[in-house]
């Protein structure tokens, strides 16, 4: 059993080697070498630079913001059709599907389009008398938040869906019937259920808006720069000095993600503590 166990476990774990962690590695390694030694320059000159430390903050804020909102916009839905069973179910499924194959781009130009001071929703709330001068939406950090939780939320709706097939709502109704009140409820019924798919769903998404330094280029104004975007400046315009700085932002950015992988995972209750077989 424990071969076969191995066998299976073999070809994921080579996969995540070859595409995750060795990237992963040479980043670190050229990160480290400055003038053909080892040194940790890049990463003072990291921490030295305002802008970087900034861009920084600005990823984990958008990403953390969108990764939240998503969420929340998504589990109410999420948990009433989890319930559900048939076509409703599969329809939500394949739109959820839908949605993930429409372009980016063509949903940051949506957004452009519908934000923008002679926009439609600018237009509206002229007409009907609630302004008196459009409203400058665009390239803010709000446009930046609806732009990355839109594109988000199919995925954060996905992964809740699945996480919570499982619950059984006979156990709340039961525990209502005993005389527990609605706190009580959600606290020992609900709460050890919604726990880890929340976790995945957070993590997920905060995972993939990290990677989003288009959209914050596109719909957020100049102060609005993540650390993706400097990385791809620093390959794109200045490869050979601003390689290794990039490495250097890229593994800053691969520890924020980290912390916030330890922190999904004690949200999700411990999962590395062994399981007790009864």
């Amino acid at each position: 059993m424990r071969h076969l166990r191995l066998t299976l476990l073999a070809p994921p774990l080579l996969l995540i080697s070859a595409f995750v962690l060795l990237p992963i590695l040479i980043a670190l390694y050229a990160s480290l070498r400055q003038d053909g030694q080892w040194s940790l320059g890049h990463y003072l000159a990291f921490l030295q630079r305002g802008q970087y430390l900034a861009a920084l903050a600005n990823t984990a804020l958008f990403a953390g913001s969108a990764a939240v909102a998503s969420v929340l916009l998504a589990l109410p839905a999420c948990a009433y059709l989890s319930w559900r069973q048939g076509r409703l179910l599969r329809l939500l499924g394949a739109s959820l599907l839908l949605a993930l194959a429409i372009s980016g781009l063509l949903r940051i130009l949506s957004w452009q389009i519908l934000l923008s001071r002679s926009g439609p929703l600018n237009t509206a709330l002229l007409s009907l008398g609630w302004l008196e001068q459009p409203l400058d939406l665009l390239y803010t950090r709000l446009a930046v938040l609806l732009g990355m939780t839109q594109i988000m939320l199919p995925v954060a709706a996905l992964i809740l869906l699945a996480g919570l097939r499982g619950l059984d709502p006979s156990l709340a109704l039961a525990a209502r019937t005993l005389g527990a009140g609605f706190w009580q409820v959600a606290r020992d019924i609900w709460w050890p259920q919604l726990r880890r798919p929340l976790a995945n769903a957070l993590l997920a998404v905060f995972a993939l808006s990290c990677g989003f330094f288009f959209l914050p280029a596109l719909l957020g104004g100049p102060g609005d720069t993540v650390l993706g975007k400097l990385m791809h400046d620093d390959l794109v315009y200045d490869f050979e000095q601003g390689a290794a700085l990039a490495a250097a932002s890229g593994i800053a950015m691969t520890l924020l993600v980290l912390l916030v992988t330890l922190l999904c995972l004690l949200l999700g209750g411990r999962p590395f503590q062994r399981r007790s077989h009864s």
